[in-house]
């Protein structure tokens, strides 16, 4: 029998569950970008920082719901930079994606994509972009069946020592 699975808005009684999931993203992305990210000596996202987060009128993170949470994506709106040959207009940036691996395939990531794409178009973002790490290919195919489309490469050169 197949769980109903709702998208919602988070709620601070959340925090503990989505804990759960942003220690799974923070771990794939430092064993992706060792060369970047380091394990936090304490907690980075207390229960104020998502309260914080959800207060702003420029960000929000939404939850799968089947009576626990097993997925996350966090949008936030940006301002085009105040340099006159830009168009001045605001996009949206999803920042977190995540699905736990139990309930993946089952298009939850999908469902949590076009809320954040709603939540972007009701607030007149003119497109929505994600960064996604050259070693996670799965993020990338996933972005890429949704319509998400290369604009543009950042290159990494570190230097000795």
């Amino acid at each position: 029998m197949d769980t109903a699975i709702s998208i919602r808005v988070a709620r601070l009684s959340d925090h503990a569950q989505l804990e759960l999931l942003f220690r799974e993203l923070d771990r794939l992305h430092r064993d992706g970008a060792p060369w970047l990210l380091q394990k936090a000596a304490r907690n980075p996202r207390l229960p104020e920082w998502l309260q914080m987060l959800l207060a702003s009128p420029n960000s929000t993170l939404f939850v799968a719901d089947v009576g626990t949470c097993p997925g996350l994506a966090t949008v936030h709106l940006r301002d085009a930079p105040h340099f006159e040959p830009f168009i001045q207009q605001q996009h949206a940036v999803i920042d977190d994606l995540i699905v736990h691996p139990d309930w993946r395939r089952r298009g939850i990531a999908r469902e949590l994509y076009e809320s954040c794409e709603e939540w972007a178009r009701d607030r007149k973002a003119s497109w929505i972009e994600v960064n996604v790490y050259e070693f996670n290919a799965e993020a990338y195919d996933f972005h890429a069946s949704v319509g998400f489309t290369t604009t543009m490469r950042r290159l990494r050169r570190p230097f000795a020592g």
